[in-house]
């Protein structure tokens, strides 16, 4: 806080009359000219040049393989089994076969996708139904639910 000054005249609120608090103090201005911005111009995009040539040559050597597994293998059965709702606490294995043609070097990454369940937290929410989380079905056909979710 400022100094507690006896007089409360029209000059106790006035800021004190040094360099810092008058904003004097000596600061360095560059001179902008193209001798000195272009060169700084011409360094920011051969860097970004050589940026994104590395980014291009790195996805393109990433392989990837794409199995689309909704009608192979044994997962029609797990589809036929779980229309019966005596058959929910059952477990049921889903094999599919599929071939890799090319080799791939160094560490191999496996992920899934699946139909109608969003990471994003919007379209989640929007899914989201609490009532068949805790048992509660709205309908006595479960196959209704069930050809909603085996989109193929």
């Amino acid at each position: 806080m400022g100094k507690a000054k006896a007089n409360a005249g029209p000059l106790a609120r006035r800021p004190d009359n040094s360099a810092f608090k008058q904003q004097r103090l000596p600061a360095w201005s560059p001179m902008l000219t193209a001798q000195t911005v272009l060169p700084f111009f011409y360094g920011m995009a051969i860097v970004c040049v050589l940026l994104g040539a590395w980014l291009l040559v790195t996805v393109q050597n990433t392989h990837e393989l794409k199995v689309d597994y909704t009608h192979a293998g044994s997962c029609d059965k797990c589809f036929e089994k779980r229309k019966d709702r005596a058959n929910a606490n059952q477990s049921c294995n889903c094999t599919v076969v599929f071939n890799i043609e090319n080799t791939f070097k160094g560490d191999v990454f496996f992920y899934y996708g699946l139909i109608n369940f969003h990471q994003n937290l919007r379209q989640y929410m929007d899914s989201r139904d609490d009532g068949q989380m805790i048992g509660r079905i709205k309908t006595s056909e479960p196959e209704l639910l069930l050809r909603a979710l085996h989109k193929g």
